[in-house]
């Protein structure tokens, strides 16, 4: 039973495996399950779950999590352009533009004219728009801290710095679109 070829698979000791049937009818998804692809496999089902937690916890509140993104980029003061909100949410500009112009037509957020530049309109959270950003923010930190319930402090911020250098080492330009918006937002 000390088969290394056995030992490669996510079995109890006491399973029955035949390897060679296991090996011919596997997935590529199983392939997912090897040691060194676990943190790949744990990292995008931990995103589908959250992604998944967080679409429903918007819906309830009726929002997109695109819309609870570009609120959250209006609400930092920097007034972004749906250029820039595009570019960092990694969505098409004109998708933007349509976000922008629902939430302007619920009352989430208002253009206003830039007060140096006469011609220059910026967005802005209206009240409304600042409560609901907020309330949003109250349940997502709810979700944060759910998951990382049993995760000490000192294991929370290395699971960070983990993840922030696994972004960039994976892409010089998304950790230079994400990683701002990070540190911005206390993250």
């Amino acid at each position: 039973m000390n088969d290394s070829s056995e030992q490669q698979y996510p079995y109890p000791a006491s399973a029955s495996v035949d390897v060679e049937t296991v090996e011919s009818e596997c997935t590529p998804v199983f392939r997912l399950f090897e040691r060194e692809l676990q943190p790949v496999y744990l990292i995008i089902a931990l995103q589908r779950q959250l992604r998944r937690t967080l679409d429903a916890i918007l819906a309830e509140m009726g929002l997109s999590i695109t819309q609870y993104a570009t609120l959250s980029m209006v609400r930092e003061g920097c007034s972004p352009s749906a250029a820039e909100i595009a570019q960092r949410l990694s969505v098409r500009r004109q998708a933007v533009s349509k976000t922008i112009v629902d939430l302007e037509v619920r009352g989430l957020v208002q253009r206003v004219p830039h007060p140096t530049h006469g011609r220059v309109l910026i967005l802005s959270l209206t009240e409304q728009g600042r409560e609901l950003v907020q309330a949003c923010d109250r349940r997502a930190r709810q979700t944060s801290q759910q998951m990382l319930e049993g995760v000490l402090p000192e294991q929370q911020g290395m699971l960070v710095q983990i993840l922030q250098q696994c972004l960039a080492n994976l892409g010089e330009e998304e950790a230079k679109r994400i990683l701002p918006f990070l540190h911005s937002s206390g993250g």
